[in-house]
């Protein structure tokens, strides 16, 4: 019986393919094409025409004698490989009015014995949790009260810092409207120096996000996303915002919307460098995509009341709702066209989808030629191969584990607000009593 139930639903489900026609396909599947095409004609478009402009300007900072007292906190866990060099790196910053505070979440391997040694000559203040605490945010919170900066910069052990970083942070903050920096982040190489395919991706994936995002997210002041490997950020603001949230795993998008509800302005710092390294393999990749993935949803979700409370600026709910939009409703709406797409290429080679696919071919090469046009990116112009990889392998992979990310996530939650709701039921239930 089962077996037959099956079989019809299979006959209806492939009369029901049949039955819609490939210009029905094709409308369904160009209308979010369109919206992610469009979304990068316009980026592009208004950042060809910030560069140009602000190339004919003077200097806007121009106040060399501000000089404000920089923290820079570095958390680390077992991070024996990378501390020295994130340690020497800073002290190599010739900015002078700098403290160190390296905080490390229970150890147990040779982290702390190579801090010491800086300790013993006073350059870097160490604090240690005995028992790990198992996440950045609930290992740093303690000791803030230690920093004595005004500026508070937060960057990740296994990273490098450009020699110029700090020189370049203070400029930002002439402006008292600014709450906070997103700094510069780069892939410097894969995990234990390797450097492949995937590491080469992950660089221009980087570069992309630098350049077309937060460029354009710093120009008109509607940045969501900071990078937790180099967060800067006004030490006032921060008190102000109640630091970071300890029960979340993304607390660099949850910092960046906590940092948006004070209404002030968060850019991004393109002359402040730090280098990181990133998964060399695709088992470590897929881990991190979805631990992000996850945060996501769950920072979002934290902070919707963004979108109701008159209190928020219309340019803070727009940038919350673009960034939930583009993150998300776009993430699944890949899921629905990408297969359409691909079933169409192999099976109906009609003039309707070859002039779509060409379209996207041409857009995605302009916004691959601008990126690796942009700023250092030249070392990029080599990688043509890349072009073909980022459309056809790198993006829908990326794309398909936010979606797993997502979804997870969200089931958890719907999952667990179902067992309160019946828990509470059965709870109210149990408290009758029988007349």
């Amino acid at each position: 019986m089962i077996v037959l139930i099956d079989t019809i639903f299979l006959i209806n489900l492939s009369e029901f393919f049949e039955s819609i026609s490939i210009s029905n396909m094709l409308l369904f599947s160009i209308i979010p094409l369109t919206v992610e095409l469009g979304r990068t004609l316009v980026e592009l478009n208004i950042l060809s025409i910030y560069k140009i402009k602000r190339s004919k300007q003077i200097k806007k900072y121009s106040n060399y004698h501000f000089n404000p007292k920089i923290s820079v906190v570095i958390p680390a866990h077992n991070e024996e490989e990378y501390i020295e060099g994130m340690i020497e790196s800073i002290l190599s910053c010739s900015y002078l009015n700098k403290e160190i505070l390296v905080v490390d979440d229970g150890s147990t391997d040779n982290t702390q014995k190579i801090v010491k040694k800086y300790v013993e000559k006073n350059l870097v203040y160490l604090f240690h949790h005995d028992i790990p605490m198992g996440s950045k945010p609930t290992a740093l919170n303690p000791f803030f009260d230690y920093a004595t900066g005004d500026i508070l910069v937060i960057v990740d052990a296994d990273s490098v810092m450009d020699k110029n970083a700090l020189n370049k942070i203070p400029k930002y903050f002439e402006d008292k409207d600014v709450v906070a920096v997103s700094g510069h982040v780069k892939i410097g190489s894969g995990d234990k120096n390797i450097n492949n395919i995937l590491v080469e991706l992950q660089k221009y994936e980087y570069h992309q996000a630098n350049e077309l995002g937060r460029k354009l997210a710093s120009i008109f002041n509607i940045m969501n996303g900071m990078t937790g490997a180099f967060l800067i950020i006004r030490r006032d603001a921060f008190e102000k915002i109640g630091r970071f949230n300890e029960d979340i795993k993304a607390e660099d998008l949850d910092i960046t919307l906590k940092l948006r509800k004070l209404a002030g302005k968060i850019l991004f710092a393109e002359d402040a460098v730090v280098y990181t390294f990133c998964p060399n393999n695709l088992k470590s990749f897929v881990k991190q995509r979805l631990y992000w993935a996850e945060g996501e949803v769950v920072s979002i979700l934290k902070h919707r009341n963004i979108i109701r409370d008159p209190d928020y600026l219309s340019r803070t709910k727009i940038a919350f709702m673009d960034f939930s939009f583009t993150e998300i409703v776009l993430s699944y709406a890949a899921m629905l066209y990408m297969p359409i797409l691909a079933w169409l290429f192999f099976s109906e080679m009609k003039i309707e989808f070859l002039g779509l696919l060409a379209i996207y071919l041409i857009l995605q090469s302009v916004n691959f030629f601008y990126v690796t046009n942009s700023s250092d990116s030249r070392n990029f112009k080599s990688f043509f191969y890349m072009i073909p990889l980022l459309l056809f392998f790198y993006g829908p992979l990326t794309r398909i584990l936010r979606v797993i990310g997502f979804t997870k996530i969200i089931s958890s939650l719907l999952y667990k607000k179902i067992s309160r709701h019946f828990s509470s039921i059965f709870s109210s239930n149990s408290n009758l009593v029988k007349i």
